[in-house]
């Protein structure tokens, strides 16, 4: 699955490249090229020395170039060796998961559409509860009401909804009426 890099191109805007970020972002090359499944054209990395204290002192942009596909990443923070780390990291993911979708590993998981009604909703904090058919809770947040006003969200109104599982339990994904 190895790849070959065919042209990288690294540059520092305000600020030098020093020897560890070098071999840092070496190192991240050699893993993304280690395991892409494709020929990666491309690499541009730049770092820039940025005024923006409030979002980090430095910015960093990483762009791979596959033969299909670019992927870019930017970063901000203040220091240089994590954000190097971080942006290799979400590039190896990005083009990893891209492979997997185009060699269709990803499944595609139909939702299961649910039928039941409103337990309760409490309009002023958001959220509330949905009975299932089965009678089991599931919990849905104004968020997930879609097509209509959470004004219709009363005790006993049907719906239809989509649940996943969440932090604590059950929650709905999408909750729509009957």
């Amino acid at each position: 699955m190895a790849s070959a890099i065919l042209d990288t191109h690294i540059e520092a805007h305000g600020t030098a490249i020093q020897p560890d970020w070098q071999a840092r972002i070496d190192k991240g090359l050699r893993r993304l090229a280690a395991h892409c499944p494709e020929p990666i054209q491309r690499v541009r990395v730049e770092l820039f020395k940025t005024p923006h204290h409030r979002l980090g002192m430095f910015e960093l942009h990483v762009t791979v170039a596959l033969s299909h596909r670019t992927v870019s990443v930017r970063r901000q923070g203040e220091l240089v060796t994590p954000l190097i780390v971080e942006s290799f990291d979400v590039l190896q993911r990005e083009v990893e998961s891209h492979h997997d979708r185009v060699e269709r590993k990803v499944k595609a998981h139909e939702p299961h559409v649910r039928q039941g009604t409103v337990k309760f909703f409490v309009p002023n904090d958001g959220y509330g509860f949905l009975t299932d058919d089965q009678g089991g809770d599931v919990y849905f947040h104004m968020n997930a009401f879609q097509g209509g006003s959470v004004d219709d969200l009363a005790r006993g109104v049907a719906v239809r909804f989509v649940a996943e599982m969440g932090d604590d339990g059950l929650q709905a994904a999408w909750v729509r009426l009957k």
